[in-house]
C-alpha cells in the first residue's frame, strides 16, 4: 500500500508546487504585495496538505476494496 501513495505523492509533485511563481510576484515594494505572496503561499500549501490527504484515502480505500474482494472469494469457496 506504501507504494501506492508514494507513487501517487510523486505524481502529484511534479506537477509543480507554485512556489517559484508565488514568490517572484512579491518585490518587496509594497507591503500589500508581501502579505498577499505570504497568504497564497499558505493556500498553496494547504492545497498541497490537502491533496496527499486525498491521496493517502483514495490509496487506503483502494486496499480496503482489494482486502474485502480476497475475504469474498475466500468465503465463496468455503461454500
Amino acid at each position: 500500500m506504501e507504494s501506492v501513495i508514494d507513487m501517487k505523492q510523486a505524481a502529484a509533485s511534479s506537477v509543480g508546487d507554485g512556489h517559484d511563481s508565488v514568490a517572484a510576484g512579491g518585490d518587496g515594494g509594497d507591503g500589500d504585495n508581501v502579505v498577499a505572496a505570504e497568504g497564497a503561499l499558505r493556500l498553496i500549501e494547504s492545497h498541497q496538505s490537502l491533496q496527499q490527504a486525498i491521496l493517502k484515502y483514495e490509496s487506503i480505500v483502494e486496499h480496503l476494496e482489494r482486502v474485502c474482494d480476497e475475504k469474498v472469494r475466500c468465503s465463496s469457496s468455503l461454500f
